[in-house]
C-alpha cells in the first residue's frame, strides 16, 4: 500500500510540473517564410517568419539546381542573413531548421537563387569643369568613403593641379583640395595614413629642381597639408606609386632621367616619416626603364612592377624586381 501510494505521488508531481510549464519543451514547427533574393555577383540574402520558441536557427546550402542542402554554413539568431563570398552566376538551394533547448525542428521548404554573372553599377559619380580631369588613384578609407588623387585643369592655380577628393560611401563629395603652382602638377597615387591622413605621390613642374621632380604631399584628415617634399635632379623625374611602411615612413617608385644608368630608370625611393630621404636606389639599363608600383613586402623588403625596354625578350616587358633591405 505504501508503494502504491508513492507511486500516486510521484505520478501527481510530474502532472503538476507539466501543468506550470516545468515539463520538456513542446515540439518546433518547421520554420516558415524562406525566401532569398541575389543581391550581387557574391552575395544571397535570406529572410525568414520567427517560430513560436526558436532560440535560433540553423541554415543549410548546397551548391546546384537541384541538391539537397545538408551542410550546415551558418547559426542565426535572428530572422535574416546575408550569404557572402560566393561565386557569380552559380545557383544555391538553402532551408533551415529551428532549435532550442529541446532540440532541432524539421526542415522549411527549400529555396533556390542565382547569383549574377555581370557586376552591377551601383552608383557611378562625375567630378570636373569644362576642361580636362582625370581621377589616377582611389582607395575606400577608414571611415566606408573614398580618397581620389588625380589632376585637373578646371580648378587650381596653373595648367594642371593635383586633384584630392574626398567622397562619402556614395561617392558624394566631402571636400577636395588643389596643389599646385601656375605650370603643371599632378598626383598619381594616395593612399590614407595611420594617423588618418593621406600621403599623395606624383610630379610637379611648379617646384623643385628643375624640369619635373617627384612632389610627396602629407595632408592631415581634412586634406591640409602638413608637409611636402620634391625629389629629383635637372632632368625630369615622376613618381607614381607611394605607401606607408611599416615603420611610418613612405616608399615610392617611379622613373628618372635625372639619376642611373641612361634614359630612364625605375626609381625607389625611401623616406621617414616626415618625407626625409633614408635612402633611394635606381634600377636599369642604357633604355628607357619605369616603375608603376610598389609594395612593401611581409619581410619587410619591396616589390615593384613596371616595364623594362633593356632587358627581357624585346620591346618593353613587364618588369618585377624583389628588394630586401
Amino acid at each position: 500500500m505504501k508503494r502504491v501510494c508513492l507511486i500516486f505521488l510521484v505520478t501527481v508531481f510530474l502532472v503538476s510540473l507539466n501543468l506550470v510549464g516545468c515539463g520538456p519543451a513542446s515540439a518546433l514547427a518547421a520554420p516558415t517564410g524562406l525566401n532569398c533574393t541575389a543581391v550581387s555577383i557574391s552575395q544571397i540574402d535570406l529572410s525568414w517568419d520567427a517560430s513560436t520558441g526558436a532560440d535560433g536557427y540553423y541554415i543549410y546550402r548546397c551548391e546546384d539546381t537541384s541538391c539537397t542542402p545538408t551542410t550546415k554554413v551558418h547559426t542565426a539568431s535572428g530572422t535574416s542573413w546575408s550569404d557572402t563570398g560566393l561565386t557569380s552566376g552559380t545557383t544555391y538551394r538553402y532551408r533551415l531548421t529551428a532549435y532550442n533547448g529541446a532540440g532541432e525542428s524539421g526542415y522549411s521548404s527549400i529555396v533556390s537563387c542565382t547569383t549574377d554573372d555581370n557586376p552591377q553599377v551601383a552608383w557611378n559619380k562625375t567630378f570636373g569643369g569644362s576642361n580636362d580631369d582625370a581621377g589616377d588613384s582611389v582607395q575606400q578609407t577608414s571611415d566606408g568613403g573614398y580618397i581620389i588623387a588625380g589632376y585637373t585643369a578646371s580648378y587650381g592655380a596653373g595648367s594642371w593641379d593635383i586633384w584630392l577628393i574626398k567622397t562619402d560611401d556614395s561617392g558624394i563629395v566631402s571636400w577636395n583640395k588643389t596643389f599646385g603652382g601656375a605650370p603643371s602638377d599632378a598626383g598619381y597615387s594616395v593612399q590614407q595614413t595611420s594617423d588618418g591622413g593621406y600621403i599623395i605621390t606624383g610630379f610637379t613642374a611648379s617646384y623643385g629642381a628643375g624640369g619635373v621632380d617627384i612632389w610627396l604631399i602629407k595632408t592631415d584628415d581634412s586634406g591640409i597639408v602638413s608637409w611636402n617634399k620634391t625629389f629629383g635632379g635637372s632632368l625630369s623625374d615622376y613618381g607614381y606609386s607611394v605607401q606607408q611602411t611599416s615603420d611610418g615612413g613612405y616608399i615610392i617608385t617611379g622613373f628618372t632621367a635625372s639619376y642611373g644608368a641612361g634614359g630612364w630608370d625605375v626609381w625607389l625611393i625611401k623616406t621617414d616619416n616626415s618625407g626625409n630621404v633614408a635612402w633611394n636606389k635606381t634600377f636599369g639599363g642604357s633604355n628607357d626603364d619605369h616603375g608603376y608600383s610598389v609594395q612593401q613586402t611581409s619581410d619587410g623588403g619591396y616589390i615593384i612592377t613596371g616595364y623594362t625596354a633593356s632587358y627581357g625578350a624585346g620591346g618593353w616587358d613587364v618588369w618585377l624586381i624583389k628588394v630586401t633591405v
